[in-house]
């Protein structure tokens, strides 16, 4: 008997994110900083492949610095680029910005080049609760995205300017 546990909803996300791949220039991978490993998702690994792809640890206010350092370490050197930051309070939306040009830059001095400009498009990923939607409102500056403290809140596909 082959029991299937992976539920129906999360299928339909990983195809239309297949779907999208092609569209966005890299990822922003948000992981719950206190749970970092355990909200790494192998399906999302396989599917970033090659693109560019910020890891945030979020929530990482809710950590013990010492506990924060060695999970950065540990992304660092399997080569991945890792920034932790706490989205809630939007101070680090800077700094998240920045990581995202400087891993970006190749694609930004081609569109450049071509005389283009074109924003830096990327897809926000991450388990339930991990806080996506209140990242993307921190980087836009204002409430672009509906956030909750249950998971399900932000359901679906949303282009965000």
């Amino acid at each position: 008997m082959n029991i299937q546990w992976f539920p129906g909803h999360m299928t339909k996300a990983l195809r239309m994110m297949e779907e999208h791949y092609k569209l966005v220039d890299c990822f922003i991978y948000v992981l719950d900083a206190r749970a970092a490993f355990a909200s790494v998702n192998p399906r999302f690994v396989s599917l970033i492949k090659d693109k560019p792809t910020l890891y945030v640890l979020n929530k990482a206010d809710m950590i013990e610095q010492v506990e924060l350092n060695s999970i950065v370490n540990v992304f660092r050197a399997k080569g991945r680029c890792v920034i932790a930051c706490n989205s809630k309070s939007g101070s680090d939306a800077k700094l998240v910005l920045s990581t995202l040009r400087s891993l970006n830059g190749d694609k930004i001095k081609h569109f450049k080049t071509k005389g283009v400009t074109r924003p830096v498009r990327a897809m926000v990923i991450g388990i339930p609760n991990t806080g996506k939607s209140t990242l993307i409102n921190s980087l836009c500056g204002n409430k672009k995205t509906v956030t909750g403290n249950r998971p399900g809140v932000t359901k679906g596909k949303q282009w965000v300017v």
